[in-house]
C-alpha cells in the first residue's frame, strides 16, 4: 500500500504496524553497524550510526508518520515520503549549512526505513575498485559500500563537513562533490580518472590503461616522497602526524613518507566481545607495530571504551556513557586489566619508539597515577629483560577541567594531544552524537579557540609538544587558524596530509597570527566562520565562487 489513500481502519493498524516493524529492523540494522565499526572502521564510523540512532530514537518522526497515517488514512510508505520531505525542505531551506547538511543523515535514515516498507535489500553489491557517482551518497550506506573498496567517490551534492565525505577521507576513498549533472553525464562502464586532490575529473573514451597507470605510479612515488615537516614563512617546522586503527594503516602511512604516527587507538586494534583481550595477544600486536615503525614514533592511546564493551553481562545502562563510567575513570577502576594493557606496551617498546597516550585526563592526579602504574610495571619487567625501554607519557586535553589544569598536567607527563572533537564536546556540554543539539556543536567557539591557545601556550612554557589531532586538524580550512594560535603539530587521516603540505605553502604565518588575534575577539562562532573563511578565500581565491564551501579537494573542475 505504499502510495494508498483512504484505508479502512483494519488496513491503517496494518500500516502502524508495518511501520514499528520497519523502525525496529533500521535500528538492527545500525546496531549490527556499530558492531562492525568498532571491530574494521574508523572512530567516525561510530559516531555517525549513533547519530542516526539519534533520530531513530528521538520519537517526533515516528510519532509525525503515525499522525499521518491515521489522520490522512494514507499507507506508511507515502506518510513517510511526505513526512521526510517536509523534515528535508525544513533543514535546506535554513541559512546556517551545519543544519543543511544534517539533513543527509535524515534523509539517510529515512531511505532505510522506505526500503524496509518495501522490503528492499539495504544495498546492492558492486564490483570491487568501481568509482561511485550519484547525486548524494549516505553514509551508513558508504558504510556498507566500504567492503568493496571503492576505487572514488563522486556526487553531485553534499561537502567536506559532511558526514559521508568525513567518512570517505577517514577510509581513505578519494571524494569529490559538487559536480553538476554528474549522474547524466557519466556513465556505467566508463573510464573515469579521479583526482580528488586537485578536484579534477578525467574521462578518456580513448581510455589507454599504461597511460594512466604511469600517472598512479607517479602519484605514488610522489606520496613515498612526502616531507612531513614543512617549513613555515617565519623558519619554524610544522609537523604532520598520523591517526591510524591499525597495523596495516600503520604501515602504509610509514610508507607515504610520514615520519611520526600522532594517535594510534587501541580500542580499535581488538575485538572485545564483553571483556578485555589478554596480555599475549596485546603484546604481540603492540610489538608488530612497534616492528613495523621501523624506529619512528608511535603514540598508543589507551583503551577509551565504555564499560559495556569489557564487562561481559555488565547490564548498567548509563543515561549519558560520555559522562559516565568510560575511557581512563574505567581502566583505573579495573587496574588489574589496565595494568595488563601496561605490561604488554611495555614489553613491545624494545626499540623505544612506542609512547602511551592517557585519554580523558582530567587533572594531574589522573596522570600522576598513571605514570606510577607504568613506573612500577616498568620497574618489575625490566629487572628481567633489560632491553626494555620507558616510553614517554602524554595526555590527551579534552575535558575543560584539563585545560584549566594543564600546567599542572605538563609536570605529570612528556607530551599532551588536544583532542579537538571531544574537547568541543565536554566544553559546550553538547553531546556529539545528539542530532537535536547539533546546532550547538561548534567547532569554532570563542572557548574551543581560547582552550587551544591556552594549551599550545602552557606546552610552549613548559617545552614540551603539543598535538592538535581531532576532526579540524586534517582540513585546510582551520589550517590558518591553527597555525595563528600556535600549533605547530597536526595530526591527522594519512589521507589528509598531502592537501595539508599543498595549501599550507601559500600561507603566511604572521598573517596566520593576525588572524588569530583578530578572531579571538569575536564573540560568536558565526563571526569567526565568517572571518576565517573570507581569510580562506583570498588565499585561494578560486574557491569563493563555489557552491561547496570547503576545501578545494571536494570542489570539480569537471
Amino acid at each position: 500500500m505504499e502510495d494508498s489513500r483512504d484505508l479502512t481502519e483494519t488496513d491503517v493498524s496494518v500500516e502502524l504496524e508495518s511501520l514499528e516493524r520497519a523502525f525496529a529492523s533500521v535500528t538492527d540494522q545500525l546496531r549490527s553497524s556499530i558492531d562492525k565499526s568498532r571491530i574494521s572502521l574508523p572512530e567516525s564510523a561510530n559516531e555517525i550510526v549513533l547519530a542516526q540512532l539519534a533520530i531513530l530514537d528521538d520519537g517526533s518522526l515516528r510519532e509525525k508518520v503515525r499522525d499521518r497515517i491515521v489522520t490522512d488514512r494514507s499507507g506508511a510508505h507515502l506518510a513517510l515520503r511526505i513526512v521526510s520531505d517536509q523534515y528535508v525542505d525544513l533543514f535546506k531551506s535554513l541559512d546556517d549549512p551545519h543544519i543543511q547538511e544534517k539533513a543527509a543523515d535524515l534523509q539517510d535514515v529515512c531511505d532505510r526505513l522506505l526500503n524496509s516498507l518495501s522490503g528492499k535489500a539495504p544495498m546492492v553489491d558492486i564490483p570491487r575498485g568501481s568509482v561511485i557517482v550519484a547525486h548524494e551518497i549516505w553514509p551508513t550506506t558508504l558504510l556498507s559500500l566500504s567492503d568493496s573498496a571503492p576505487a572514488a567517490i563522486i556526487t553531485e551534492t553534499g561537502g567536506w563537513t559532511s558526514h559521508s565525505f568525513i567518512l570517505a577521507r577517514e577510509l581513505g576513498i578519494p571524494a569529490i562533490s559538487g559536480v553538476r549533472n554528474a549522474t547524466k553525464r557519466l556513465t556505467t562502464g566508463e573510464n573515469v580518472f579521479v583526482d580528488a586532490v586537485n578536484g579534477t575529473i578525467v574521462t578518456d573514451h580513448n581510455y589507454e590503461l599504461p597511460k594512466y597507470q604511469t600517472a598512479a605510479s607517479s602519484a605514488t612515488i610522489e606520496l613515498e616522497q612526502l616531507e612531513t615537516r614543512v617549513k613555515l614563512s617565519d623558519g619554524t617546522t610544522l609537523q604532520l602526524l598520523a591517526n591510524v586503527d591499525s597495523p596495516e594503516k600503520c604501515r602504509e602511512t610509514f610508507a607515504t613518507g610520514v615520519h611520526e604516527i600522532g594517535l594510534l587507538r587501541s580500542e580499535y586494534l581488538f575485538s572485545f566481545n564483553g571483556r578485555l583481550p589478554d596480555e599475549s595477544t596485546q603484546t604481540e600486536m603492540y610489538r608488530e607495530i612497534a616492528s613495523d615503525a621501523d624506529g619512528k614514533p608511535v603514540a598508543i592511546r589507551t583503551f577509551d571504551v565504555s564499560i559495556g564493551q569489557i564487562i561481559a553481562g555488565d547490564s548498567r545502562r548509563e543515561r549519558n556513557p560520555a559522562l559516565g563510567m568510560r575511557s581512563i575513570r574505567l581502566t583505573l577502576k579495573y587496574e588489574r586489566q589496565y595494568r595488563a594493557q601496561i605490561r604488554a606496551l611495555l614489553r613491545a617498546n624494545v626499540n623505544g619508539n612506542l609512547s602511551i597516550v592517557i585519554p580523558m585526563v582530567s587533572g594531574a592526579a589522573d596522570a600522576r597515577r598513571v605514570r606510577s602504574l607504568i613506573e612500577s610495571e616498568f620497574e618489575s619487567l625490566h629487572s628481567k629483560d633489560s632491553r626494555l625501554k620507558i616510553p614517554s607519557v602524554g595526555a590527551m586535553i579534552e575535558l575543560p577541567s584539563a585545560v584549566l589544569t594543564v600546567d599542572q598536567i605538563l609536570d605529570e607527563v612528556d607530551f599532551v594531544c588536544i583532542g579537538t572533537n571531544d574537547l568541543v564536546q565536554y566544553t559546550l556540554g553538547v553531546d556529539r552524537d545528539n542530532e537535536t543539539v547539533a546546532d550547538w556543536y561548534q567547532t569554532l567557539h570563542p572557548s574551543i579557540l581560547r582552550s587551544i591557545r591556552s594549551v599550545i601556550s602552557s606546552a610552549a612554557d613548559a617545552n614540551k609538544p603539543a598535538t592538535v589531532c581531532g576532526e579540524s586538524a586534517g582540513s585546510p580550512f582551520y589550517l590558518p587558524l591553527l597555525l595563528g594560535l600556535g600549533v605547530r603539530r597536526l595530526s591527522m587521516n594519512p589521507s589528509s596530509i598531502p592537501s595539508i603540505i599543498k595549501y599550507v605553502q601559500d600561507i603566511d604565518i604572521v598573517e596566520c597570527q593576525r588572524l588569530a588575534e583578530k578572531l579571538l575577539t569575536y564573540s560568536s562562532s558565526s563571526q569567526i566562520e565568517k572571518c576565517l573563511a573570507e581569510f580562506c578565500f583570498a588565499i585561494w581565491p578560486e574557491l569563493s565562487g563555489s557552491r561547496v564551501n570547503f576545501p578545494p579537494s571536494t570542489i570539480s573542475k569537471f
